[in-house]
């Protein structure tokens, strides 16, 4: 029963510490949002729910994949990160000429928020994988509500 407390807690403050870029980023789309918020909550629990459910998945059937392959998981948000910058840079034209005002960003739908929030929760993929990996299956659920209450 301790065993279950305690890895609940490492758990939700796990998810708090890999959350809080997620929650500047949310805060931020709420600001632009204006009536449009429920695809940026969309977005949010399904950038945030997936990676979770990734991890547990990858725990599991970690034993299958050679420990020197599993840090190349990294790359993934690093790749999209770049082919979004990428496209960012080809998509920006003309910087702005002195009769031009300026708009604020459009906030995208729920699909693109949510691979934005996929992309941002690497790191609880990181941390997960581990987590679940190392205890036993009986307390993944534990895990998965903890981390979850965190989101």
């Amino acid at each position: 029963m301790l065993d279950a407390i305690l890895i609940a807690l490492i758990a939700l403050v796990a998810a708090l510490a890999t959350g809080i870029d997620n929650l500047i980023v949310l805060s931020g789309l709420l600001a632009f949002s204006g009536a449009r918020r429920s695809p940026v909550f969309r977005g949010y629990m399904v950038g945030s729910l997936v990676p979770l459910a990734a991890a547990w998945l990858v725990a599991r059937v970690g034993t299958f994949i050679p420990v020197e392959y599993l840090g190349l998981l990294g790359l993934v948000p690093l790749v999209v990160g770049v082919m979004q910058l990428r496209k960012q840079r080809r998509s920006a034209g003309d910087p702005g000429s002195a009769g031009e005002t300026a708009t604020p960003p459009e906030v995208p739908g729920a699909t693109g928020l949510a691979l934005t929030f996929l992309a941002l929760n690497g790191d609880a993929l990181a941390v997960f994988v581990p987590l679940m990996a190392e205890s036993p299956v009986i307390l993944d659920v534990v895990i998965m509500g903890a981390a979850a209450s965190g989101v």
